[in-house]
C-alpha cells in the first residue's frame, strides 16, 4: 500500500517535473541569499564579541590601507615589503607601536614565518599558554637574535615540547592553548584570526629589527590625539605609499554594524521577494492539482482514505522542493548556524504553503461525507 502511494506521488511530480525543477532552483537561490544574511549576522556578532573581549584602549588605532595588496590580485614585490618595513620603523620611532608583524623567512623546504609581538601583545589579546610560560620583561628589546625564545601555537604541540629548539635556533618556552584568536582594528575588514599555527617572537630593539630586515610590530598605534597620526600619512607619501585610514575600537564596531546593515538590508528584501513568489507558486500548483484531480480525490476519500494521506500526496511536491533546495544550500555553507537558519525558514515556508490547501481539503472531506450519506 505504501509503495503504491509513493509511486502515485512520484507520478504526480513527474507530470509537472519542469515546474518543480525550476521551483527548486528558485527556492535554492532564496536559501543561498538567506545563508549569506546569516553569515553576515554571524560575522558581525562574532567580530564585535571578540573586539569586546580584548583589552583594547580606545586610544589604540589600526591602520587601514586605501590600496590593498593581495596575493590573488596585485603582486607583492620585495620593494613593497621593504617599504612596509620602513614605515613600521618610522612608527616605532615616533609613536607607541604595539601588536604584531609577520616576517616570512625563505629557507626553501624549511621556510617559516616569524611573528614578532609587542610587550603588551599577550595582555591585549588575553593569550595563555597550555604549557610553559609567556615572555619575560627582560626578553623584549634585545639587541641580538641569539638565545631568542619562542612561543608556539597549539598546532605545534605534537612536534615540539617546552625546552626543544625551533629550527635548531630558538628555544621553545611555551605552547599556547588551543583555539585562541587575535583581531586587528581594520574597520569592516576586521576578522578574528587563530594563533594556533603562529610562531611568536619577542620584539627586538629597533636597531636589531632594522639590521635583520624585520618589520616592526605596529598593527596597533597608541595616540592621545588621532590628528597626530597624519604624520604617518605624510611619511607614507614620501615612500610612495597610499595613505591610511586610522580607526579606533569604537570606530571599528560602528563601521562593522553600519556595513553589515547596508549589506544585509537588500539581501533580506531579495530573499523575501523570492520566497513569497515561491510560496505563491507552490500554493497555486497544489490548488490546480486539487481541481484537476477532484473526482479522484473524492473517490479516495469515500473509499476510506485518511485526510492526512491526501494532504501528504498534495504537499509532497512542496516538501521535496523545499527539502532538496534546503539540503543543497546547507551543503554549500557547511555551518551549523546557516543550516539551522535555512531549516527554520524551510519549515516556515512549508507550513505557510500547506495551510491554504489543507483548508481546501478539509472542505473536500465535508463534501465527501455528504456524498457518502447519499
Amino acid at each position: 500500500m505504501i509503495k503504491e502511494y509513493i509511486k502515485l506521488i512520484i507520478s504526480d511530480i513527474k507530470a509537472d517535473k519542469k515546474f518543480f525543477i525550476l521551483l527548486t532552483i528558485q527556492t535554492l537561490i532564496a536559501f543561498i541569499v538567506i545563508g549569506n544574511i546569516i553569515g553576515i549576522a554571524n560575522y558581525t556578532n562574532d567580530t564585535i564579541e571578540n573586539l569586546d573581549s580584548f583589552n583594547f584602549s580606545d586610544k589604540y588605532y589600526g591602520k587601514i590601507s586605501t590600496e590593498i595588496y593581495t596575493f590573488s590580485g596585485i603582486t607583492v614585490t620585495e620593494m613593497d615589503i621593504e617599504t612596509e618595513r620602513k614605515l613600521s620603523y618610522y612608527i616605532a620611532e615616533n609613536f607607541k607601536a604595539s601588536g604584531y608583524s609577520h616576517n616570512f623567512i625563505d629557507a626553501g623546504e624549511n621556510s617559516y614565518t616569524m611573528t614578532f609581538v609587542s610587550e603588551d601583545f599577550f595582555n591585549i589579546y588575553k593569550l595563555e599558554t597550555e604549557s610553559g610560560r609567556l615572555f619575560l620583561e627582560e626578553e623584549y628589546y634585545s639587541d641580538t637574535m641569539e638565545n631568542t625564545p619562542v612561543i608556539l601555537g597549539n598546532y605545534y604541540k605534537d612536534s615540539y615540547k617546552v625546552g626543544d629548539f625551533y629550527h635548531n635556533k630558538y628555544k621553545v618556552i611555551g605552547i599556547l592553548k588551543d583555539g585562541q584568536k587575535i583581531i586587528n582594528l581594520a574597520g569592516e575588514r576586521s576578522k578574528p584570526v587563530s594563533v594556533d599555527s603562529d610562531v611568536l617572537f619577542p620584539v627586538k630593539s629597533l636597531s636589531c629589527m632594522k639590521q635583520n630586515h624585520y618589520e616592526y610590530p605596529s598593527s596597533l598605534i597608541y595616540s592621545d590625539d588621532k590628528a597626530q597620526l597624519k604624520a604617518i600619512n605624510d611619511y607614507a607619501e614620501k615612500l610612495g605609499m597610499y595613505p591610511f585610514n586610522f580607526i579606533s575600537l569604537s570606530g571599528t564596531k560602528q563601521l562593522i554594524n553600519h556595513m553589515s546593515t547596508q549589506t544585509a538590508a537588500p539581501l533580506i528584501i531579495i530573499s523575501l521577494i523570492i520566497i513569497t513568489l515561491a510560496i505563491f507558486c507552490l500554493i497555486q500548483s497544489a490548488m490546480l492539482f486539487i481541481r484537476r484531480n477532484l473526482t479522484e480525490l473524492l473517490i479516495h476519500r469515500i473509499c476510506g482514505a485518511k485526510l492526512s494521506n491526501i494532504l501528504l500526496r498534495v504537499s509532497a511536491g512542496s516538501f521535496i522542493v523545499i527539502f532538496t533546495s534546503g539540503v543543497v544550500a546547507s551543503l554549500i555553507f557547511r555551518t551549523v548556524i546557516a543550516a539551522t537558519g535555512i531549516a527554520i525558514t524551510g519549515v516556515a515556508v512549508l507550513l505557510i504553503t500547506i495551510i491554504p490547501f489543507a483548508v481546501k481539503l478539509k472542505r473536500l472531506s465535508i463534501l465527501s461525507s455528504i456524498r457518502e450519506g447519499k
